[in-house]
């Protein structure tokens, strides 16, 4: 099986948004535009959570499924008590 690298293209989204949210920034500053600064703030923000949250490890499914049980079985006792269908 064939392993994609994910981390190259996340840093790359986060560049250009990053980029383009600075430039578009700076833009709205010079021409007095509030919108292109809001626009400008989210581009940056959301650069900067593709550059901080990377695929760094994979979690076993295993782990996950074990996690989950114990929410499921409450939920499932409770629906049966109710006697909900």
């Amino acid at each position: 099986m064939k392993r994609v690298n994910t981390k190259g293209n996340s840093i790359g989204i986060a560049a250009v948004f990053l980029v383009a949210g600075i430039l578009l920034l700076f833009y709205s500053l010079l021409s007095q535009m509030q919108i292109a600064a809001f626009i400008g703030l989210g581009l940056t923000f959301w650069g900067a959570v593709f550059a901080v949250a990377q695929n760094r490890k994979t979690v076993d499914s295993r782990l996950l499924d074990g996690t989950a049980v114990s929410s499921y079985s409450t939920l499932d006792r409770m629906i049966n008590d109710l006697n909900y269908n």
